[in-house]
C-alpha cells in the first residue's frame, strides 16, 4: 500500500445533494406547459409535440407520508437532481404505518 496517498474529505449532507442541475430544466416550467401527455407509437409525447423524458425514483410504504417540513426538503432535493416522476409503492400495504387506509396503527415511521 502506498502510504503517500492523501485523502480529501468530501462530506455530503444527509438532507441535500452535492450538485444542482435544475438549471437544465428551467425552460420546462411550469408543469403542464406542453399540455397533456399522450402515446404516439412507442413514445410518450405531449400535446404540443414535445417528447416526454422522465427521470424517476420510488417511494415505499410509510415514507410515502412524510411530514410537511420533510416533504419540502425532499422536493427541493429531487428538483436539484432532475427527478420529474415519483412512483408511490406499497402505500396501501396493511403492514405499512401509516397507509392510505389507516393512519391509526401507530406513530409515523421515518423522518418527521
Amino acid at each position: 500500500m502506498d502510504n503517500n496517498r492523501r485523502y480529501i474529505p468530501y462530506p455530503i449532507d444527509w438532507d441535500d445533494v452535492p450538485i444542482d442541475i435544475s438549471f437544465v430544466f428551467k425552460h420546462e416550467k411550469p408543469a403542464g406547459k406542453h399540455g397533456f401527455l399522450k402515446v404516439s407509437g412507442d413514445q410518450f409525447v405531449f400535446e404540443d409535440g414535445t417528447k416526454a423524458k422522465f427521470w424517476g425514483t420510488n417511494f415505499n410504504s410509510g415514507l410515502n407520508f412524510p411530514s410537511p417540513d420533510f416533504s419540502e426538503k425532499i422536493a427541493k432535493r429531487l428538483i436539484k437532481i432532475g427527478v420529474n416522476l415519483v412512483r408511490f409503492h406499497q402505500m396501501d400495504a396493511e403492514w405499512s404505518t401509516p397507509n392510505i387506509f389507516q393512519f391509526t396503527k401507530g406513530e409515523r415511521k421515518g423522518h418527521n
